[in-house]
């Protein structure tokens, strides 16, 4: 036991303390703390980004009680709010808005606690009437910009961010992006700053929730760092963030320097991995195209700093041609075609494998494919530059008609290394905990010969079973090896034309086949023969 892991409210103590003492030294110092709340008192009621609250207090609505993260924490519903196919609005209406895990709801979160009220602080609560005739009475009422108007603007984008995805989508990545994006061209050198906040954040959000860790050293699977990076929808989100940003600045009449738009926009992309341009090669085997990310990072902050250098005119929609207009058309141009593609894939229908067993929860049925085509990316058929769609993958795969989807849940590989898994199902109103057993004899020099096990509280499904392999080891002219019968693990000995079949043993039984004698030591098969002893298969075992 780590001294004091017992004591979490002691240890939460020690933090509280340590910034009520920060906080008591930063007011005696000659810091212009006054200042800085006049400011924001200018441009939020009370000082407060209202609207930014409203957009966090949704996302955990979702994730807790949409996603039922309140029953399952750390398994919510995912497949249900993932954005695939246009058939089914309930993932792109909330794909935009959910989360796969507590991990990734805390990034988000953090991104939009420190993103979210510089765009809404750029936005303000309070606008000049006079200035803007045009526009509705309502649209000045600082409580409905504050809590209707910038939360309505935000949740939009997240859920057109989905609607027009690239294949399988969920988090709010996007909208943070956009919000990331909008903050750059009005304030890019805060916008910097943030991003070294955002990383405080999170490190006092992890130690609120554990303020002391215990770790071990474990053998695990491990993709690239890079790997899962949804670059398409964090480009979309920081290119269409922009757009929105500039859209802004000429609403409020404000221009900023393109230098540091340029250099915020640089160093930010490099920083988010904007750059982390991969592809999947095979199951395991990914591919990244590091230069040309480096090569597209460049050039959009080449062309955002392009598009803010012009000339606020009074009337926003009135501006003069020239490079500006033409770097902001750009961007408008790449946001849309890219979307078109989403469109496009997200019209495709998806096919789902009719592979017998399948555990069948209400409309999704579960199982365990072994080398099948990926259906989350072999949705259309291409090639080019030595790289296919024709992907194939094995692992656990949930799918549903009804909802047009298709998701691996688990990869074999990870169900090898760890033995079980757990996630849920589930969609509007309710959810299934499925968990995933994988089991295995090993026979000496072969492949493992194992079987996968699917269940719920109310069924349980054998998904998959191996076949027969046999142990390099020939004792006595005797082949011995492991096979699966009526769901059950056998010993098989074979010599010449004469198969013997016997249940898997229990620890120190044994058996005798011809003049072998076969025993189980621990987890191990062991068969000898006057004198002389070899293993032949080992129990599979999981870290």
């Amino acid at each position: 036991m780590v001294p004091g892991a017992e004591m979490s409210l002691g240890w939460h103590l020690v933090v509280i303390v340590a910034g009520i003492v920060s906080i008591a030294i930063l007011s005696t110092a000659e810091l212009p703390l006054r200042n800085a709340h006049d400011r924001l008192r200018e441009r939020f009621i009370l000082g407060v980004p209202w609207g930014s609250a409203v957009v966090v207090g949704i996302l955990f609505f979702v994730y807790l009680f949409v996603q039922h993260g309140w029953w399952h924490y750390n398994r919510p519903v995912i497949v249900a709010y993932t954005a695939v196919s246009m058939f089914d609005p309930t993932g792109w209406l909330f794909a935009g808005l959910a989360h796969t895990s507590p991990g990734h709801l805390r990034g988000n979160v953090t991104t939009t606690l420190v993103f979210a009220p510089i765009v809404e602080y750029a936005w303000g609560h309070y606008q000049q009437r006079d200035r803007y005739p045009w526009e509705p009475r309502w649209m000045h009422r600082p409580v409905v910009r504050a809590v209707v108007i910038f939360p309505a603007a935000v949740v939009s984008v997240a859920i057109a961010a989905a609607l027009f995805s690239w294949g399988p989508v969920i988090g709010f990545s996007v909208a943070a992006f956009a919000l990331i994006g909008a903050a750059l061209v009005h304030y890019p050198i805060i916008a910097l700053g943030a991003l070294v906040a955002r990383s405080t954040v999170r490190v006092v959000w992890r130690t609120v929730s554990d303020p002391v860790v215990v770790s071990e050293t474990a053998v695990r699977t491990v993709r690239p760092e890079w790997y899962g990076t949804a670059v398409q929808g964090h480009l979309v989100g920081l290119l269409l963030g922009a757009i929105i940003g500039i859209g802004l600045l000429r609403y409020h009449g404000r221009s900023v320097s393109p230098a540091r738009v340029f250099l915020g926009s640089l160093f930010a992309g490099f920083f988010l991995s904007v750059w982390a341009v991969w592809w999947v090669l095979g199951p395991e085997e990914f591919v990244l195209f590091r230069a040309l990310g480096v090569a597209i990072v460049l050039a959009i902050a080449a062309v955002i700093a392009l598009a803010v250098g012009v000339n606020r005119p009074s009337v926003p929609w009135r501006q003069p041609l020239g490079p500006a207009t033409g770097a902001f058309g750009a961007l408008i141009l790449v946001v849309i075609g890219m979307g078109a593609i989403g469109v496009g894939l997200n019209f495709a229908v998806v096919d789902n494998p009719e592979q017998e067993p399948a555990l069948e929860v209400e409309d999704y049925k579960i199982l365990y494919g072994t080398d099948v085509p990926d259906g989350m990316i072999n949705v259309i058929q291409l090639e080019a530059f030595g790289l296919t769609t024709d992907v194939r993958t094995s692992g656990v795969i949930v799918v549903s008609e009804e909802r047009n989807v298709w998701r691996q849940m688990v990869s074999s590989t990870e169900l090898e290394t760890r033995g079980n898994a757990r996630f849920t199902v589930g969609g509007l109103g309710w959810s299934e905990s499925v968990t995933v057993d994988r089991t295995g004899w090993t026979p000496v020099g072969n492949d493992t010969v194992y079987q996968v096990q699917l269940r719920t509280t109310d069924s349980t499904v054998l998904a998959h079973q191996s076949e027969q392999k046999t142990a390099i080891p020939v004792l006595e002219q005797h082949e011995l090896g492991i096979a699966i019968e009526d769901e059950q693990f056998v010993i098989v000995v074979q010599s010449g034309d004469v198969t013997q079949t016997f249940p898997m043993l229990e620890e120190g039984e044994n058996v005798t086949a011809g003049q072998l004698t076969i025993v189980r030591e621990n987890d191990t098969i062991i068969a000898s023969t006057d004198g002389s002893s070899v293993p032949i298969a080992d129990k599979e075992t999981y870290r």
